[in-house]
């Protein structure tokens, strides 16, 4: 484990103690969501971090060349933070997932 103390110049220090991914309708459609439980080496408490997958059709805007951009358009998923996610705070990882697929009305 990685000892948060040897980085003096973090004022907070999280380690990624389990991620669980999901598909549940959002928004009228199959929305695949990410949930990050982020350890807390400090307190020891777990919270997390919630994401859903976007798909992007894009244009690669570099390299270019003689004026032309010299990639095709392509397209790409990011996760996306997902907006107003409710933040959770419990003692292990797994209450944390469960307090956040709640927030989320996953049941």
């Amino acid at each position: 484990m990685i000892q948060s103390t040897a980085y003096s110049k973090c004022s907070e220090f999280y380690e990624v103690a389990k991620i669980v991914e999901f598909v549940m309708p959002h928004a009228g459609e199959d929305t695949q969501f990410r949930i990050e439980v982020l350890h807390d080496l400090q307190s020891g408490r777990f919270s997390t971090s919630v994401y859903y997958k976007e798909h992007f059709h894009l244009q690669p805007s570099y390299p270019v060349v003689n004026g032309n951009f010299s990639k095709q358009t392509a397209d790409f998923q990011v996760w996306v933070p997902f907006p107003n996610a409710a933040w959770t705070d419990r003692d292990t990882a797994d209450e944390a997932i469960t307090q956040a697929l709640g927030f989320l009305g996953a049941r």
